[in-house]
């Protein structure tokens, strides 16, 4: 009777104190939540689901408040195709967690493995992407609020060592944000350990990931081997202080970076970053340099600090000087300051660059030790009088320019705006020759059919008499079809009316080896 009894009372107190920590976890993560503000009052919440014990700690964690702050839960899982059967299981596992606690659930099939093969990225990385794609498009058709995703303390640790191993500079070293546009994650104050605890004792079973434990993946070699060691032989806390400085850094880069946003718009003009950039704080103008790059590519991912000083370092360099950055990113030093371009694979310039002004490729780099043969190059193919392109409806491509017709294949009324490739009304043109200016040269300015002298045209838009005799021309007779790196004839233009469609696509390094030898005649004088 009294063995009955103790027994009781001791199943009895281990329940107490499991209800007060979970009470005591829930209070802290609804005070980072509220610290953060992460949400707000009739949230419609998606939750990244993967069926792993942090994923399913958040679920079960905003389950637990969705009445305090009257949320909406919908369940979202996405199926990697990577560890087949282990994969299904972990989708099964999620589902059946979805259904017992009446919330909206789907799950998404990706396959991880090809997609990262197409787009030369790692299973991981193709992986994320994929992940908030899928996040994303899900938020939209709901109409929800947030995505919280399941990052933890230890995830945050790991990914400062992380990126500061691979070179990253202070805002590497600020670790994961816990809010990004509509993504938050809650549990971004807990350790792992109190996630597993936290899971223990409410009994809530999760799924375990074979790939957590393979060493193949640099971040399972900071987590299972360097972190432990850290931690028994350095300091037990270590991930709570690598944690803590993330943020003290992250509080210092806000304002670095408020700083940088300042200044932003009089150090940068259009693809340039100006030669008065160099008047800035290093640590003001790397920054610049870091929202530049952003602002035109969209992601830092591979970008490292070492990048931004070669970048920042350039300013100090002679005209001609470049170098070539990730995301065929070229930066070329001209009278100026910097210019940006950013190339396709097919070494073209993306669309919605401005200036092609000593445009470039990584296999085609320009230096002042080729002045001589770049000079002798553009003689050959500039001052080659009435090159035809076009005659007698025949078409005639060169070894720099590329003639087609597209007749099916391009939408009339989106014609691409690109700085190398243009696209025409075939059944406009007569004879199409690529020359230099002439006498009586004149282009179409408007749709009325107004017409500006090319005299008057180069004296308007402001460009030097040293340089016109090197502007590459596209004519039929007297009229300019294309001043090429400014602009068509809107005769030429393509409208909806069009029925034939002429594309000519001129080969982005001859314009560069073109546009250096007039910048640096411009230079020079």
């Amino acid at each position: 009777m009294h063995r009955s009894l103790g027994k009781i009372l001791a199943i009895k107190f281990d329940r107490l104190l499991t209800i007060k920590y979970h009470k005591s976890m829930i209070k802290e993560v609804v005070e980072y939540i509220e610290k953060n503000n992460m949400l707000q009052h009739g949230d419609k919440v998606v939750v990244g689901v993967s069926g792993g014990a942090d994923s399913v700690c958040l679920l079960n964690v905003l389950y637990e408040i969705r009445k305090k702050y009257n949320l909406t839960l919908y369940v979202v899982h996405v199926n990697h195709g990577i560890r087949g059967t282990e994969a299904l299981r972990d989708e099964q596992f999620v589902e059946n967690m979805a259904k017992s606690m009446d919330v909206y659930y789907e799950s998404r099939h990706v396959d991880v493995p090809n997609i990262a093969k197409e787009l030369k990225q790692t299973e991981e990385e193709a992986g994320r992407i994929c992940r908030y794609k899928i996040f994303d498009e899900i938020c939209d058709s709901v109409g929800a609020t947030k995505i919280a995703v399941a990052h933890n303390l230890n995830d945050n640790s790991e990914t400062v060592l992380f990126n500061l191993f691979r070179g990253s500079k202070l805002k590497g070293l600020t670790g994961i944000s816990p809010i990004r546009g509509k993504i938050i994650r809650p549990l971004l104050c807990c350790t792992r350990t109190q996630i597993e605890k936290y899971l223990s004792e409410k009994n809530v079973g999760y799924c375990v990931d074979s790939t957590n434990n393979d060493n193949e993946y640099s971040r399972n070699k900071i987590r299972l081997d360097l972190l432990p060691f850290i931690k028994e032989h350095i300091n037990p806390k270590a991930e709570y202080n690598i944690a803590s400085a993330a943020s003290g850094l992250s509080e210092v880069y806000e304002y670095i970076n408020a700083q940088a946003q300042d200044m932003y718009n009089q150090v940068v003009s259009q693809n340039i970053l100006l030669n008065r950039a160099k008047e800035l704080p290093k640590v003001l103008l790397k920054e610049v340099i870091r929202q530049w790059i952003d602002n035109n590519i969209g992601k830092l991912k591979d970008i490292t600090g070492t990048h931004i000083e070669m970048v920042a370092d350039l300013l100090e360099n002679q005209v001609s000087k470049q170098i070539n950055l990730p995301y065929n990113m070229t930066f070329v030093k001209t009278y100026k300051g910097i210019e940006l371009h950013i190339f396709n694979e097919d070494n073209t310039i993306k669309t919605g660059e401005k200036s092609p002004a000593n445009a470039t490729s990584k296999d085609n780099k320009l230096s002042a030790g080729a002045t001589a043969n770049n000079k002798k190059l553009s003689n050959n193919i500039v001052k080659k009088e009435n090159e035809v392109l076009v005659k007698d409806n025949i078409l005639n491509s060169t070894a720099h320019f590329q003639l087609s017709l597209e007749n099916q294949q391009l939408d009339r009324e989106n014609i691409p705006d690109l700085v190398y490739t243009k696209w025409l009304d075939y059944d406009k043109i007569n004879e199409l020759t690529v020359r230099t200016k002439m006498a009586g040269d004149y282009i179409v300015i408007n749709k009325k059919g107004g017409r500006k002298s090319l005299k008057k045209f180069f004296v308007d838009s402001k460009i030097p008499k040293e340089t016109r005799d090197n502007i590459l021309l596209l004519a039929d007779g007297s009229e300019i079809v294309w001043i090429v790196g400014y602009r068509i004839s809107e005769k030429y233009k393509v409208t909806k009316e069009t029925k034939n469609i002429l594309k000519i696509y001129l080969d982005a390094r001859l314009y560069a080896v073109l546009k250096y030898n007039t910048d640096a005649n411009v230079a020079q004088g």
